[in-house]
């Protein structure tokens, strides 16, 4: 009894493993930014690269992509995007990129500080439509402007650091 009790419980393990491993699928594309942390100042226009990578049959096609997480003094701009990557199709096992995937520009007001966005990929295959990605996680450094003397301000401490020369010169002579 003992040894049909220990079969039936193996037998019943090895029908759930073997069931759970058929509900389980790793991402048949992965997406990889290749430079996911970038720094500007106000003004800076930040491109990020990245490339798509189908690790397995059938074949692909690329059809959206699908972003969040900048406030609206940073600009999120997908056109390079839609350039290099909508409507491709990646064999199993085949690459593409790396390319450029989206750009992101720092506008006026953007407060110095550090920001993150996630970026994914939606593809069709047979395995269905609209499947995603992997997210994949970019950081943006917005650093403070350094101020720049004007040059009259220049101008002006030069000036007095001449008077100064001058009055120490001034002062030598008598």
């Amino acid at each position: 009894m003992r040894h049909q009790a220990k079969f039936i419980c193996a037998v019943v393990a090895l029908c759930f493993v073997f069931l759970a491993s058929k509900n389980v699928n790793a991402d048949p594309v992965t997406l990889t930014i290749t430079n996911p942390i970038q720094v500007g100042t106000i003004g800076s226009v930040l491109t990020f690269t990245g490339s798509l990578t189908n690790v397995a049959a059938p074949t692909v096609t690329i059809v959206s992509d699908n972003f969040n997480g900048l406030p609206g003094t940073l600009t999120f701009d997908d056109t390079p995007f839609v350039i290099n990557f909508l409507g491709q199709s990646i064999a199993g096992g085949s690459t593409l990129g790396p390319l450029s995937l989206f750009t992101v520009t720092i506008e006026a007001g953007a407060a110095p500080g550090v920001y993150n966005g996630v970026f994914s990929v939606l593809f069709d295959s047979d395995g269905g439509m609209g499947q995603e990605t992997n997210f994949q996680t970019f950081t943006v450094t917005v650093q403070p402007e350094t101020q720049v003397p004007e040059p009259m301000t220049l101008l002006l401490l030069g000036s007095g650091l001449a008077g100064m020369v001058s009055l120490k010169l001034a002062k030598r002579r008598t």
